[in-house]
């Protein structure tokens, strides 16, 4: 898209948040409770400055916007103090404040679509010199609210369904997160029923195996008895003199000859029980749980033609939403993976967190790195040298309930 194209489109949108908020503001200036018309006021500007910031992809400060807010609009509960007079006072306190409320709104739009535009900030903004301007656009967004006011009963109207539409989304937001509980509860059944279906079927390979041991045992025995009966070492006048108490010396036969042709046969029946040469430790021999994910880094790792860089997902680094903290199953696991990277110490890995989708852009990627930086102290603690790691952040769309991840990259498993 062509940076005038663009520069169009942004300042449509803009205009477009600025008259909805304003509509609202305005709205709410008919709530006949004094001071709390105000704060919902102030909620408005603040929600549209946030939009406004994420449409130019600008930081937002909270503190920061209210301090400016502040200064530019003063207080607006001051109007609203006339609700307080009984009767026609709620009537004509709404009515100065639905106006007041509405031109603000319009003129903070307006001033900061200019602001942003133009590739300023809020911190980067001066409210004592936008003061003249931000007065014109005041009277300018009063002849705009004019035309909303005419509109009370809709303004009216279109408040009850804001407050049904809130209800309704607080009622649908409850039932979503009993599905996602229910989801979990089948999920952690489904890893419990894998669990001893796993241990059913290897206790079932043991069973065949011991059979199998038994079977080879007595092929073994038939093998022995049909060599030594054709060479004659069970001679029935033999076995009379052994139960008589005689001792009888086998005439002919070499007893060397003997022991060296029984060692041979046993060596001609043995198993080859050699192991397959492996680059490192198996999941098994780490004593890691089954299908987690060291367990699959492990055996990747071990195999001696694995390729890299290989990409692994922390399935226990689960964070909320602006979250970055670790869970006592997260430190636990990468425990396990920092004990893992012990057998290899010329891998390198580079740690991806995931970052977050409600905030703007650089506060999002910020999230992510911080993240990916906790991980990286916590291997180091426990024992992974700092210099084979590196911290970075990655943009996925986020799963249903909402947790952002965290993945590790084994870049190479020896020095190339």
């Amino acid at each position: 898209m062509e940076p005038l194209e663009t520069e169009v489109q942004q300042k449509k949108k803009a205009n477009r948040i600025t008259l909805t908020h304003a509509a609202i503001a305005t709205g709410l200036g008919f709530v006949p409770f004094p001071l709390l018309d105000a704060a919902g006021i102030l909620g408005i500007q603040l929600w549209m400055l946030r939009r406004l910031a994420e449409a130019y992809d600008v930081p937002f400060k909270k503190n920061l916007a209210k301090s400016i807010i502040g200064t530019l609009v003063g207080n607006i509960g001051s109007v609203g103090a006339v609700k307080l007079v009984p009767g026609l006072g709620s009537l004509l306190g709404g009515g100065m404040v639905a106006v007041s409320a509405g031109a603000a709104t319009y003129a903070l739009g307006k001033l900061f679509t200019q602001h942003f535009s133009q590739g300023g900030t809020l911190l980067s903004f001066d409210p004592v010199k936008s003061q003249e301007y931000f007065r014109q656009l005041y009277e300018e967004g009063k002849i705009t609210v004019k035309e909303l006011k005419a509109q009370e009963n809709g303004f009216a109207e279109v408040h009850n369904q804001a407050l049904a539409s809130t209800s309704a989304l607080k009622q649908a937001n409850e039932e979503l997160r009993a599905t996602i509980a229910a989801l979990q509860n089948q999920l952690e059944r489904g890893k419990k029923d894998r669990k001893y279906a796993v241990v059913a079927l290897q206790e079932k390979k043991r069973r065949r195996f011991r059979w199998l041991w038994l079977i080879l045992v007595l092929v073994m025995v038939v093998a022995a008895a049909a060599w030594f009966f054709p060479a004659g070492y069970f001679k029935a006048e033999d076995l009379a003199a052994q139960s008589g108490g005689e001792k009888v010396e086998t005439a002919g036969v070499d007893n060397n000859a003997l022991t060296s042709a029984g060692t041979e046969a046993a060596a001609e029946l043995a198993l080859d029980t050699s192991a397959a040469i492996l680059a490192g430790p198996t999941a098994a021999e780490l004593e890691f749980l089954p299908g987690s994910t060291e367990a699959v880094v492990a055996d990747y790792m071990s195999a001696l033609d694995a390729g890299f860089p290989k990409t692994f997902t922390l399935d226990a680094a689960q964070f909320e939403e602006g979250a970055v903290m670790l869970t006592p199953a997260a430190e636990a696991q990468i425990a396990n993976i920092a004990a893992l990277l012990q057998n290899y110490p010329a891998a390198t890995l580079r740690i991806y967190g995931q970052a977050d989708q409600n905030g703007g852009t650089a506060a999002n990627r910020q999230a992510g790195r911080n993240r990916a930086r906790l991980i990286q102290e916590a291997l180091e603690k426990n024992g992974v040298a700092r210099k084979r790691m590196s911290a970075t952040y990655r943009e996925k769309p986020a799963p249903p309930d909402g947790k952002r991840g965290a993945e590790i990259e084994v870049e190479r498993r020896e020095q190339e």
